[in-house]
C-alpha cells in the first residue's frame, strides 16, 4: 500500500492515473475528480476529516483507500475507511465502512492478505455501552472481488469470522477474550457493496441526513452514509450527504438501491452503507 498524501498541505492537488485530488477553502474541502471510458466526469467528494490516502495494486486493477476520523468517543467507531475501485466502465466503486482500527503513515492497520488472494479488509464493531461489563467486540472480513466488496463469513488465514470478543474496561492488563458465538440474537452488519445484492426501495421523503423508503424496507428511516448518484452527466459520489442532496432525490420519488442495509434492534431506525441512485443516463 503506497502512500499518496497525508492531507496536510493546503492548498492540496494530487494527480494519479485516475483523478485529480484536490482540496478548497470554500464548498467540499477535499474531492476526487475524473473521467469515465465514455468522456462522463464524475466526482467523489470526501468527508472534512479524511487523514490519508494510499494506492494498492492487484491484478493490474487499482484500489484507493481513504481514511479519517469520525469524532466519536466512547463505544462509537473512530475511524471511517472508503475504498475506491473502478468498474468496467471506469466508473468509481465506493465502499464504505466505519470501525475501531486505526492507520498511519503506513497505511489502515487492518487491510490484510490473509489468504494470499487478494485485499481484504477488517472490520471491527462494538456492542454494548462502554460503561456495561462486558461488552463485546465483532469483527467481521470483507474481500474484494473485482470493483465490489463482499463480507465472507468463515475461515481466514488461522481465523474464522466474523470474531465476537468479550471486553471490558473494568478489565486492566488483560487481554480479550474470544467466545465461541454471538452473545445475542443481535444481527451481524453486512457492509458489502454490491448492487446486485442490495434492497430496491421507493424514497418517499428526506430529513437531515436520513430518508424515508417505502414500507417493504421495514425502516421508519434511513440515516445514509454515502450517496452514489448517477445522470446523463455521470456520477457525484458524496460521503456524508447534505440534506438538501437527499430532498432533491426524494422529490423524484425515485426507486433506489440500498445496500449495507442495517436494522437497529429497537426503533425502527435503520442505516444503510450507500444509497443507489440513478436520474437518467
Amino acid at each position: 500500500m503506497a502512500a499518496i498524501t497525508d492531507f496536510v498541505r493546503s492548498p492540496l492537488v494530487v494527480r494519479t492515473p485516475d483523478f485529480l485530488l484536490t482540496s478548497r477553502e470554500t464548498g467540499p474541502l477535499f474531492s476526487l475528480r475524473g473521467q469515465d471510458k465514455q468522456g462522463k466526469h464524475w466526482q467523489v467528494v470526501l468527508r472534512d476529516s479524511a487523514g490519508g490516502a494510499w494506492r494498492s495494486e492487484t491484478n493490474g486493477s487499482r484500489t484507493y483507500y481513504f481514511a479519517g476520523g469520525t469524532g466519536a468517543t466512547g463505544s462509537g467507531p473512530s475511524t471511517w475507511i472508503l475504498a475506491l475501485s473502478f468498474d468496467e466502465g471506469g466508473r468509481p466503486v465506493p465502499f464504505h465502512v466505519t470501525t475501531h482500527g486505526g492507520y498511519e503513515d503506513k497505511g489502515i492497520e487492518d487491510v490484510l492478505d490473509l489468504d494470499g488472494s487478494g485485499p481484504e479488509l477488517l472490520v471491527q464493531d462494538y456492542w454494548g455501552n462502554i460503561r456495561e461489563d462486558p461488552g463485546y467486540y465483532v469483527t467481521t472480513l470483507y474481500q474484494q472481488r473485482g470493483c465490489y466488496w463482499h463480507r465472507s463469513d468463515g475461515r481466514h488465514g488461522m481465523h474464522s469470522f466474523p470474531t465476537f470478543e468479550k471486553w471490558s474496561v473494568m478489565w486492566k492488563n488483560r487481554q480479550a477474550v474470544l467466545v465461541a458465538g454471538p452473545p445475542s440474537k443481535r444481527s451481524v452488519r453486512d457492509s458489502s457493496n454490491d448492487p446486485a445484492f442490495g434492497i430496491h426501495a421507493n424514497i418517499l421523503g428526506a430529513e437531515e441526513n436520513a430518508v424515508r423508503v417505502s414500507g417493504e424496507v421495514g425502516c421508519k428511516e434511513v440515516f445514509v452514509e454515502v450517496l452514489v448518484r448517477d445522470s446523463a452527466e455521470g456520477r457525484k459520489i458524496d460521503l456524508q450527504p447534505q440534506a438538501q442532496s437527499l430532498t432533491a432525490l426524494a422529490s423524484t420519488r425515485a426507486e433506489v438501491v440500498l445496500t449495507g442495509l442495517y436494522h437497529w434492534p429497537k426503533g425502527g431506525e435503520c442505516d444503510a452503507s450507500i444509497l443507489w441512485a440513478s436520474t437518467g443516463r
